[in-house]
């Protein structure tokens, strides 16, 4: 049996310390890190990434999303019908970006839903659109989080401080993922990244 050098056992060890912190992190870009899973709160759901992408506008990088699950889905029918705990993670790239966000949202919510779900769902947009408004401090680098939660609803923070409370009802959530993943998303590219392809 070989021994190993003194500078080959460090950087045998090195490696070995390493693998656990290269595979913490599923999708790294523009300076993004994001963790291959997540706990969210109440309950501590565990979620696993299922794709994550980068969204720009007229060339113009505005951030970074992430799509969790409690399983990996490929396709839309697929996301909306599971009925556990999801999140939806936006890290700005930009400053600002949260004054356009909330305008981008409600714009393809229109496109995506037909009217009678928009007329359905009124209430819950309006109070969708104010916590959206609430994001107008975001910065540069500022993580936006669109969680829901069985039982509870739909929770959005910022930098983990959540707003003040969920929105109740499970199908403002799924009208909201379409605005990523319907069939008129913000993003075709990123709807495919998020969807793992």
């Amino acid at each position: 049996m070989q021994c190993l050098t003194p500078f080959r056992a460090m950087l045998a060890a090195l490696l070995v310390l390493a693998l656990p912190l290269a595979s913490a992190f599923a999708f790294d870009a523009r300076g993004v890190r994001l963790p291959q899973r997540v706990a969210i709160a109440p309950g501590g759901h565990q979620l696993v990434l299922n794709g994550a992408g980068v969204h720009e506008r007229a060339r113009i990088e505005l951030y970074v999303a992430g799509l969790y699950l409690s399983a990996p889905q490929a396709n839309t029918k697929a996301v909306l019908a599971d009925r556990g705990p999801k999140r939806l993670s936006l890290t700005l790239l930009r400053d600002n970006v949260s004054v356009r966000l909330t305008s981008a949202v409600l714009e393809a919510l229109r496109d995506n839903l037909t009217e009678a779900e928009a007329e359905y769902l009124g209430g819950s947009i309006d109070e969708l659109a104010w916590a959206l408004n609430r994001l107008s401090v975001a910065k540069k680098g500022a993580l936006v989080t669109l969680d829901f939660i069985p039982g509870s609803g739909t929770r959005i923070a910022l930098d983990g401080v959540a707003h003040d409370r969920a929105i109740a009802g499970e199908a403002l959530y799924s009208a909201l993922l379409k605005v990523w993943l319907g069939d008129d998303p913000v993003d075709r590219k990123l709807r495919l990244a998020l969807l793992g392809r």
